[in-house]
């Protein structure tokens, strides 16, 4: 049972859904199909703001910008599936023509929470090893504020 105040202790991470637009007004969402192992670092920019005038060795920081992060995934890699190739709204398609696309993941807490950000493909890894399936690692660039729907 969880602690008096802190509501529930852990949401299941499957099936989280990571989600990509169509880019129309108004605007849908299709579910990118075989992802696993979601990473989402979002980070703030800090400056050394050390001087000699504190009296102490530590070193002192200040944040400074926002950075809505690296979006790090696998696929199961199927070529031609729709969410995965060159037809428009595919990952290979936002990675190779540079374009901005928008995102959302959809969290399976009983709620169907949902944020959203923008950013670009830049980075797709493919791996085919022996007695395996094909792969890939996907990173989406952020750029831009993130929103919970």
């Amino acid at each position: 049972m969880p602690a008096p105040g802190l509501g529930i202790a852990a949401v299941a991470a499957q099936p989280t859904l990571l989600q990509t637009g169509n880019g129309q007004c108004p605007e849908s969402f299709q579910t990118i199909s075989n992802v696993s192992n979601i990473k989402w670092a979002k980070k703030t920019k800090v400056v050394d703001v050390s001087s000699h005038s504190t009296g102490d060795p530590y070193q002192r920081q200040f944040p400074t910008m926002l950075y809505t992060g690296d979006v790090t995934f696998d696929i199961f890699w199927v070529p031609e599936d729709p969410t995965h190739s060159s037809a428009q709204g595919g990952l290979t398609n936002l990675w190779k023509n540079r374009i901005e696309g928008d995102f959302q993941f959809v969290y399976p807490d009983g709620h169907n929470s949902t944020e959203s950000f923008s950013g670009y493909v830049t980075n797709m890894g493919m791996t085919s090893a022996v007695a395996d399936v094909l792969k890939q690692s996907i990173t989406i660039s952020g750029t831009g504020p993130g929103s919970w729907v």
